[in-house]
């Protein structure tokens, strides 16, 4: 059995470890993704102009909510603009998700490191933390969803586990879209089907609040200022793009030649 003086040693190298395969990296190269280029570059207009409208090219990008914009603006204004600080925002959420998991697993487990060393040394997250990406933001707020939501369940006599998993579904719609609460969503409702749970409606009403008091105020406010939002953003991402029909073949199709006409010039 290893001693208190080697498990904390060991636990400080592991940190730093993961500090140094977080941090470092993110500048030694260009960024070299399309779309990495992409929300560094909508970030960097929104910055120049109107931090509440994504925009490419001057005009409304309206593909994506704008929580990773503003991270990626904040960074900018800090560290300058350039490769690091775009990236920057993915790397704090990949450490926010370890954090994460080894609070959950630390309350639950002998061993609450293993589960953070097997989460970064997954392939695939550890490469969405270097890149300018929404998907490792998103990973983060989905994480506090679910674990606080399965925290809450252990104890329901605690409500603001339930309010803080609302407020984290919220946070990952402004991320990715309505994947964020229609995802947690489904796991919720096949995890209390399975486990034959039964809850108390007011501290889910309660939740509900909070989740429209965070998630409502952008989306409303674009509906009021930038015409087609409803149509762009909501119809065609989050239905046409998932239904493949027509309608988004063809909106697709003009995207690419839009694209090809601005590359020509």
């Amino acid at each position: 059995m290893s001693s208190p003086v080697t498990r904390r040693g060991a636990t400080a190298i592991l940190i730093l470890a993961i500090l140094v395969l977080t941090f470092v990296p993110l500048a030694l190269r260009p960024l070299f993704n399309l779309n990495e280029g992409l929300y560094a570059e909508a970030a960097r207009e929104m910055l120049a102009h109107n931090p509440m409208i994504p925009r490419l090219d001057g005009m409304p990008y309206l593909e994506k909510p704008p929580i990773l914009y503003w991270l990626i603006m904040l960074s900018y204004k800090i560290f300058g603009i350039g490769k690091f600080a775009a990236r920057l925002p993915s790397a704090l959420a990949a450490l926010g998700t370890l954090l994460v998991v080894t609070r959950f697993a630390r309350a639950r487990f002998r061993e609450p490191l293993w589960p953070a060393v097997i989460l970064f040394s997954s392939i695939g997250f550890y490469m969405m933390s270097q890149l300018a990406m929404f998907d490792m933001t998103f990973t983060l707020f989905h994480t506090i969803t679910l674990l606080a939501f399965y925290a809450y369940i252990e104890r329901p006599e605690e409500p603001s586990r339930l309010m803080l998993a609302a407020a984290a579904s919220a946070l990952a719609c402004l991320t990715k879209g309505l994947i964020g609460i229609v995802l947690p969503g489904l796991i919720v409702i096949v995890f209390l089907a399975l486990e034959r749970r039964t809850i108390r409606w007011r501290p889910f009403l309660a939740a509900w609040a909070v989740f429209f008091v965070i998630a409502l105020p952008w989306h409303i406010w674009m509906v009021l200022h930038v015409p087609g939002f409803f149509d762009r953003y909501i119809i065609q991402e989050h239905f046409d793009r998932f239904l493949g029909t027509p309608r988004q073949i063809c909106s697709q199709a003009m995207t690419v030649a839009r694209e090809l006409e601005v590359s020509r010039r």
